[in-house]
């Protein structure tokens, strides 16, 4: 059937003679409807309990079950019993026979022979009222259809969806809303007003609810309240009133809400960010402002300067603002110089670019001409979101006042380099020099000794007026002897001569050779090595080395002992000297080894600040390592470090 085409309707015709059933076909034809023929009661309910009709035209005089048994079933099955039933007989309609076939279910008795317009007239009747009756039938359907999916919509809702009567009593909430404020059902005896937080009773009661009711809408943000913790929620809520369609009579009114919490936080933490975005763009500004360097901002393949800082518009030397302009044509001298071919290799690669130290003529200084400068700086590609370069940010730094400062600097250390040659060579000649007359001078006392042991010596001098002679002798040797050391140490001509050397028999000898310097000091020497510890260095170096350590252990642990220890190590050798004297401060150990320095004050110890430098220099040199440590007032220990094996000379 096609869209608007109407329906025919079944018209059932119940008949035991075939020429009656064709004679009622033959009338009913011009009703267009669907004619269906039965020959007998049986029959006629067969095609009743398959199929719906509009009317029943039954015959009452039918072998076997009759018309009026036949309506008595008919009117017994709920299927049927509304169908209207007109009776066809040949019989007169006496009072008794009719009251009979109304009672059975008729509608209507219609006596043969027929006439054709009052049955037809009487089944369009019938006709016409099944179709408004089949009408209504699917209107009430989809009525129930629609009322069932908009309940479905309804209950299934994520939203507060509820209803209240005329007078504002909740009657509905749906599952969604009754979650939302903690309900399990909408309570008795309740008005709207008491849905809402009591922060917004005010607003239900003076806004929502009166503007609801005058204006038939209200929507806006507001606070419900959970009945069971008492928490505000807050709601996008919207308010209507349900009103009868023909009479405008207030039915109730409804509420449509859903709960914002989520969106709320959201805002409230977009905001958060936004005034964080905004706190962090402002201190980028002012780091952008005040910045002590270049930062320029450039778009395009041309160059267009986005942003410029103060530093960089003063360094750039130009009175008009950059932004704006292409860089090339603003600053065409660039061109010459170079940069603007840098960037556009940036912008054409999508690769950085880092200067250093790139000169660049500008009136830097301000000072009215232009001169050279110096500058270190990146060219960093910025990148669209497909990966393109869409621009370059410039960051530099204009370090012309460190350049010349360094090079200042290469200046003085050049000349420092000189001054310290020259001091080394000074050296180098003056020790030779001294060496020269001190050498006839130790040995014209070692003569005058000789001479003075012999009994005709005419020789007059005291025994110890030749001794102090010879310690001088001997410190003035020894002075001369450490600056030559360091003239060979400083213009790298120290020699070793690498022998086996027993570091234990060593330690022995210089303990004895110095015990006439300890007995003047007042110090005692102890030893403590029980075997040979053999090795190979040089051993008229490291007879150098413990004499400084020995020497400076009795200068400032006078009137105390002074130890030795020899001790021997996988792979290594250790001498250890020990003295109990004044110490060394913490802010002088990290010094105590440098050429000229000197732990203490030269007024009451004498000395030219070099043993410790030279021991340590010496010691490094055949492959070992001398450390200290000490604390004020405590005594110092000085720690020689040796590998046992042949070291290479350094």
């Amino acid at each position: 059937m096609e869209a608007g085409e109407q329906a025919k309707a079944n018209i059932l015709i119940v008949d035991d003679t075939p020429a009656n059933l064709m004679a009622l076909e033959a009338v009913l034809e011009p009703l267009g409807q669907r004619l269906v023929k039965a020959s007998s009661g049986p029959e006629a309910l067969m095609h009743l309990l398959r199929e719906d009709f509009a009317c029943i035209l039954l015959d009452v005089q039918m072998p076997g079950m009759d018309g009026f048994e036949t309506a008595r079933l008919i009117k017994s099955i709920e299927r049927t019993r509304h169908i209207p039933l007109l009776f066809i007989t040949a019989l007169s309609r006496e009072e008794a026979y009719a009251r009979r076939g109304y009672s059975e279910g008729a509608v209507d008795f219609i006596v043969k022979p027929v006439d054709p317009d009052i049955l037809l007239a009487k089944v369009k009747a019938f006709v016409d009222l099944h179709g408004q009756l089949e009408a209504l039938r699917r209107q009430r359907k989809r009525a129930d259809m629609e009322r069932q999916l908009f309940f479905a919509l309804v209950e299934n809702s994520s939203d507060f969806i509820g209803i209240a009567d005329a007078e504002g009593r909740p009657i509905y909430v749906n599952p969604a809303g009754r979650r939302m404020v903690g309900l399990e059902c909408p309570p008795e005896d309740t008005q709207l007003p008491e849905y809402y937080a009591p922060e917004a009773r005010a607003q239900a009661e003076g806004e929502i609810l009166p503007t609801m009711v005058k204006e038939g809408h209200w929507a806006g943000e507001t606070l419900f309240r959970h009945f069971k913790t008492g928490a505000a929620i807050p709601v996008s809520d919207t308010h209507f009133t349900i009103r009868e369609a023909q009479t405008g009579t207030v039915l109730g009114y409804g509420t449509i809400t859903r709960d914002i919490t989520e969106r709320k936080r959201a805002d409230a933490e977009r905001e958060r960010l936004l005034r964080e975005v905004e706190a962090a763009h402002a201190r980028l500004r002012r780091l952008f402002e005040h910045a002590p360097a270049i930062v320029i901002s450039l778009r395009g393949p041309e160059h267009i300067v986005e942003m410029v800082n103060p530093l960089a518009q003063r360094i750039i030397a130009s009175e008009r603002s950059l932004v704006g302009l292409s860089l090339k044509e603003a600053l065409p001298e660039m061109v010459k110089q170079g940069f603007i071919g840098l960037l556009d290799g940036v912008y054409r690669t999508g690769q950085p670019f880092i200067g250093r130290e790139m000169v660049g003529r500008s009136d830097w200084r301000r000072v009215g001409r232009w001169e050279d400068a110096f500058f270190t700086f990146v060219y960093q590609p910025r990148h669209d979101a497909q990966g393109q370069v869409e621009g370059i940010d410039i960051f530099g730094f204009d370090v012309t006042e460190q350049v010349h400062a360094r090079q200042e600097a290469e200046v003085l250390t050049q000349e420092l380099r000189h001054a310290v040659q020259a001091r080394d060579n000074f050296l180098s000649v003056a020790s030779h020099e001294l060496k020269t007359p001190l050498t006839p001078l130790s040995l014209k006392l070692q003569s005058l000794t000789r001479a003075q042991a012999t009994p005709s010596s005419s020789i007059t001098l005291e025994g110890k007026d030749l001794e102090v002679i010879r310690r001088q002798v001997k410190r003035l040797s020894d002075l001369i002897n450490s600056l030559l050391d360091v003239s060979r140490i400083s213009t790298g001509q120290l020699k070793l001569d690498i022998q086996p050397v027993d570091l234990s028999a060593l330690a022995r000898d210089m303990v004895e050779r110095f015990a006439p310097m300890a007995e003047r000091a007042g110090c005692t020497l102890e030893l403590e090595t029980d075997r040979a510890v053999m090795g190979r260095w040089d051993p008229l170096r490291l007879e150098q080395v413990i004499t400084n350590l020995l020497s400076n252990a009795l200068k400032y642990g006078a009137g105390k002992p002074v130890h030795l220890r020899v001790e021997a190590e996988p792979g290594r050798a250790l001498l250890i000297i020990r003295d109990e004297g004044i110490g060394i401060a913490p802010e002088v150990m990290s010094r105590i080894f440098r050429k000229f320095e000197r732990g203490v004050s030269d007024r009451n110890y004498g000395g030219l600040g070099l043993g410790l430098y030279v021991a340590r220099e010496l010691v490094e040199a055949m492959g070992g390592h001398l450390k200290a440590t000490s604390a004020p007032n405590a005594g110092a220990t000085f720690t020689v470090e040796l590998p046992l094996g042949a070291a290479a000379p350094r």
